[in-house]
């Protein structure tokens, strides 16, 4: 079995990488989260005003 060495170099360039991932993750799951809230708000909003029924729907004639 080989040992390879390994430069702090490097180590520190696969750990930023690694770091920028999951921070691209987290921003990823935040926006998302905030869209469905923001929509789930509306909703109640617009259920809470008796427009329940869909876009395009409203109306008389």
């Amino acid at each position: 079995m080989r040992c390879y060495r390994v430069s702090q170099e490097r180590i520190r360039e696969e750990w930023a990488f690694v770091f920028f991932e999951e921070i691209s993750l987290i921003g990823h799951f935040i926006r998302v989260t905030k869209r469905r809230s923001y929509s789930i708000i509306y909703n109640m909003k617009r259920a809470k005003e008796g427009c329940s029924k869909p876009f395009g729907k409203q109306g008389g004639a």
